[in-house]
Formats: structure tokens, sequence, C-alpha cells
């Protein structure tokens, strides 16, 4: 894909990493016991344009990970891409495919919203194997965390999100970083207060296409007739609302 992609296409491989906790670089052994610093949750990755590769990492004091966060997490990189690559109209998703996470059915349905209100004509969301799929964003996440505990050496106290965005950022220009406040993680919960039906097979989907409010999915990915969908690996059609779904 990333040899065969024209300026229309952008790739975007995401997961999330192990969360880091932040530290002074000198405590007492009370602060050490009886304070309780907050754990960063990083989300990292990397997008694929024509013209750049850039590394990326959302970082929150939340530890929500669910389809709400995840979305908050990926729409400032988002609206990014759309302004720096107007003529981008198409996003590429890779992630892995955690069944509470990227791959189930709250996430498919905000799938079929967001991207068209940032400006995205076609969406694609592509999952890996099992214990696949870390590449890039597994990079850009122990890149990140190594810098941070190497300004903590240093002499840096890290106490919180806004703290580690500016330093950790500033140490690392060619990564592009953005702090998420933990109040903006319910904002897509509204998108999600229709009840959905649950969608059949989920841990045998690789591929899900969204298409108004329905979702078309299949068991292995696949791009030879793009930008239209091709027939290849029998694609389903799923009404995310309804509980009707019929072969494509």
């Amino acid at each position: 894909m990333i040899q065969n992609y024209n300026e229309s296409a952008v790739i975007v491989h995401v997961d999330f990493c192990e969360a880091w906790k932040c530290n002074y670089s000198s405590e007492v052994q009370s602060c050490h016991f009886g304070q309780s610093l907050p754990q960063l949750s990083l989300h990292t990755g990397m997008y694929y344009t024509k013209e750049e590769n850039t590394g990326f990492c959302t970082i929150s004091e939340s530890k929500q990970q669910d389809a709400s966060a995840i979305w908050i997490h990926m729409e400032p990189v988002l609206r990014d891409i759309r302004l720096k690559f107007p003529e981008v109209d198409t996003i590429e998703l890779w992630s892995d495919g955690p069944s509470k996470q990227y791959r189930y059915k709250k996430d498919f349905s905000i799938l079929c919203n967001v991207p068209p209100t940032l400006g995205f004509q076609r969406t694609t969301w592509n999952f890996f194997a099992n214990s696949h799929g870390k590449g890039a964003p597994g990079c850009t996440g122990g890149t990140v965390k190594r810098t941070a505990d190497s300004l903590v050496l240093q002499g840096s106290d890290i106490v919180d999100g806004k703290i580690f965005h500016e330093m950790v950022g500033r140490s690392l220009c060619s990564t592009q970083f953005y702090h998420i406040a933990e109040g903006d993680m319910q904002t897509y919960d509204t998108l999600l207060s229709q009840p959905l039906k649950p969608v059949p097979a989920t841990k045998n989907i690789h591929q899900v296409i969204p298409y108004g409010n329905s979702i078309h999915c299949r068991s292995l990915s696949c791009f030879c007739s793009e930008p239209q969908m091709c027939q290849c690996f029998s694609p389903t059609t799923f009404q995310l609302t309804e509980n009707t779904h019929a072969r494509v």
C-alpha cells in the first residue's frame, strides 16, 4: 500500500503504548510512597502520505481506552493531516484488533460518523492478525518513553501530561505531540447513546469500510479495485442499528 498509494490517500498506523508513570528527578521517601503520581496513556503511531512520513503521540492522564477515547486521541492527528494535506480525502487505518478497543461495534459506529465530519470521503480500518502489527507505533512509543526517562535522569520533573507534552515534544522535534484533556473523553459518548447490535463474528473481521450507518466487513483486507470496493473474500454488509446483515 505504501508503495502504490497516491496523493489523495494517507495510511495511519496506530496503537496504545504501555502507560508511562510520571516521575520526579529526586524525591524524599515519603513522597515516593505517599504521593500517587499519574500514569499517562500514550497513543502512538505513524502516518504516511505521498510527501512525508510523520510519527505522532497523543498524551492523556485518563486511563480510558474505549471507542470514545480512541477517537479523541485520533481527532487532532486527523485534523492536522487535513490542514497540511488538503488534497487527502482517503484514510487507510491499520492497528491490532483488541475486542474492547479498536475492533468492536462502538468503534465501528464512530468510524461511520467522525471521518466525514473531518472532510474525509473514504475510510478503511484494517486489523492485523493477533500479536502482530506493533511496528512503527511501538518504535515511536519506545522512543518517546526513553526520552522521557532520560529527561528525568537529567534532573527534570515530569509530573503531568502537559509537562510531558512540553518537555518531550521539545526534545523530539520530528514527532508530533498532542495533549488530550481528561474532560474531553466524553465528547463522542453522545454518538454511542443509540443501542447498537452486536456484529457477527467480530473476531474474524480484518477489514471494515463504513457506508452511511452500515459497515462492509470481511475476513481479509483487499485493495485490488480501489477506490471501488472489490468482491474478494466475500464481503458482507451489516446495519449497526438493526439486526440485519446480508451478502453484497
